[in-house]
């Protein structure tokens, strides 16, 4: 069986104007400068994040992804030319309740089936365990929803949180969901029951 891997995507470079649109929408604020208007990681969760990525027990491999179908794509080549599975997948960007973006796209429920043919590309490539998490604010703050019809495009369970990560403590606060198409379900804080990618 092929060895698993973690997969880190980070979203990179500008918003489409469709994205934010699509955020005004969801918020019903204008935003005229998002990435100072949506909350963004706390320099020092950021730190900490990177050191559990380090320090996660299988290989690692992180890249940027400046669209949904970058991410996918990435995320499908670098399994195919290495031959492993993807155990644990990470989108991070900017999040608010019920969505995700990455890079110059957004992903919420109504947008989701615009990306559905580029998520369809990492099923493939998962091992029977494997989960996505979402490394977005407050993503989870909408019950599920997006986490719960992710899952189904993607075909694992999906992890995210009801917060913002601009915390200065040491630990992670808010609650932490595990979605499946039919469930959503709490289980305590991202960093007991994720990060260290146990």
């Amino acid at each position: 069986m092929p060895r698993e891997v973690l997969l880190w995507a980070f979203g990179f470079g500008r918003k489409s104007p469709a994205a934010i649109a699509e955020a005004e929408r969801v918020t019903g604020v204008t935003l005229d400068e998002p990435n100072l208007q949506i909350p963004d990681y706390a320099r020092e969760t950021r730190d900490r994040l990177r050191a559990r990525w380090a320090s996660a027990p299988m290989p690692s491999l992180i890249f940027p992804a400046t669209s949904v179908r970058a991410a996918a794509g990435g995320i499908a080549v670098r399994c195919q030319e290495r031959g492993v599975q993807a155990k644990r997948i990470a989108l991070e960007d900017h999040g608010l309740p019920g969505l995700a973006f990455m890079g110059a796209d957004v992903m919420t429920v109504e947008t989701l089936p615009t990306h559905l043919r580029w998520l369809d590309n990492i099923r493939p490539h998962l091992a029977p365990d494997a989960e996505l998490i979402l490394l977005h604010c407050q993503v989870m703050a909408d019950g599920g929803a997006l986490g719960r019809a992710l899952s189904r495009a993607v075909g694992c369970p999906v992890v995210g949180m009801d917060v913002d990560q601009v915390i200065g403590n040491r630990r992670y606060e808010g609650q932490a969901y595990r979605c499946t198409p039919e469930r959503t379900v709490a289980i305590g804080s991202v960093d007991a029951a994720v990060m260290h990618f146990d």
